[in-house]
């Protein structure tokens, strides 16, 4: 009884932390959609423009919406060679969903990755270094992107001065980050970095009345997987990576010319740079799944010097084009979460 005072008292400045995050998070997303895109475009406009998108378009957007998804499972069964689509595709779902919806919600999305990838019989190293390899891949992949668009906007003569600072950013981050990972793998300093985890997991463990052999070191097996990953596999993986952004920007292409948005309105160099750069500030996780930041970033990019007419349609494509990666993708995430949730109380 005495206890309960105390911990009441610790868990409330966690609460009124989530809460104010919460608050914070529904300000910025309110301010995206209620303030800086109606100042973009009108949406009475972009309703008009979803509402003329052919039955062969639709099509289209599911194509490339199932595509993309399918592709995104591919980096995580790079790192767990063991690891089935059906099952990857499930997890993604799910932990996606968390990501998506929650503030704070990549560390409930690495959680269940632990719960459900577990479940399916795969070790804790395994599922430890596929969180972060997928996740710095991901990373690297995102500050690649602007180089990419960079060469793209070389080889078709098409200007993007304004890419070049993006580019720059970009790659002088993918340099740090390259350097900061060899550092940390090639020298000692990885044993002093991961030795505070192998007292954590051990601690972890004999409360759950599961305890660690004394000769047992989990982040040894972790530093093994990851080491066999990096080294045998690292070349698929950023591939797959890269695979899984590229066919993002391909559901933007499609969302963008399903509405109307030709290529003479905007050139596909155009669109590569403008997703690019918001794939790059997206890193900062300002709302879940960047709700808000992507629709304004790229309606803002892309409507330079437009007029309210083509502005609105460029305003559809990219809605229809978050509805296609963003909404559906959640949905069916949460459907498949309550499915899992079920499945376990059974």
């Amino acid at each position: 009884m005495s206890d309960s005072p105390a911990i009441e008292a610790a868990s409330r400045p966690s609460r009124t932390r989530r809460v104010v995050i919460g608050i914070i998070t529904a300000a910025l997303i309110a301010l995206a959609f209620f303030g800086l895109m109606p100042a973009l475009a009108d949406y009475d406009e972009v309703w008009r423009a979803i509402q003329k998108i052919p039955i062969a378009a639709i099509v289209g957007l599911v194509v490339v919406g199932v595509t993309s998804q399918l592709i995104g499972a591919l980096p995580t069964m790079v790192v767990i060679p063991g690891l089935h689509l059906g099952r990857a595709l499930y997890w993604r779902l799910v932990s996606s969903a968390a990501a998506n919806t929650i503030p704070g919600g990549g560390a409930v999305g690495v959680g269940l990755t632990y719960v459900m990838l577990g479940r399916w019989g795969h070790s804790a190293a395994e599922i430890g270094a596929s969180v972060v390899l997928t996740g710095v891949w991901n990373n690297l992949a995102r500050m690649l992107l602007p180089a990419v668009a960079l060469l793209a906007a070389w080889f078709t003569d098409v200007e993007m001065a304004s890419l070049a600072e993006g580019t720059l950013i970009g790659v002088v981050a993918l340099l740090s980050s390259a350097a900061a990972i060899v550092i940390v793998l090639r020298s000692s300093l990885k044993y002093r970095v991961l030795k505070p985890i192998d007292r954590i997991i051990a601690w972890v463990r004999r409360i759950m009345h599961k305890p660690v052999h004394p000769a047992d070191s989990p982040s040894a097996r972790f530093l093994a997987v990851i080491g066999d990953a990096v080294g045998t596999r690292w070349v698929r993986l950023m591939l797959a990576t890269l695979a899984y952004h590229l066919s993002l920007y391909a559901c933007l292409q499609v969302a963008l010319r399903a509405v109307g948005v030709t290529s003479a309105d905007v050139h596909w160099v155009e669109v590569l740079a403008a997703f690019s750069l918001v794939r790059l500030i997206s890193t900062i996780p300002l709302t879940p799944g960047s709700l808000g930041v992507t629709e304004v970033g790229l309606t803002g990019l892309l409507t330079v010097g437009f007029d309210a007419e083509h502005s609105a349609l460029v305003a559809a494509g990219v809605l229809v084009f978050r509805f296609v990666t963003y909404a559906v993708p959640t949905v069916a995430g949460a459907i498949a979460a309550i499915a899992w949730s079920r499945s376990r109380a059974k």
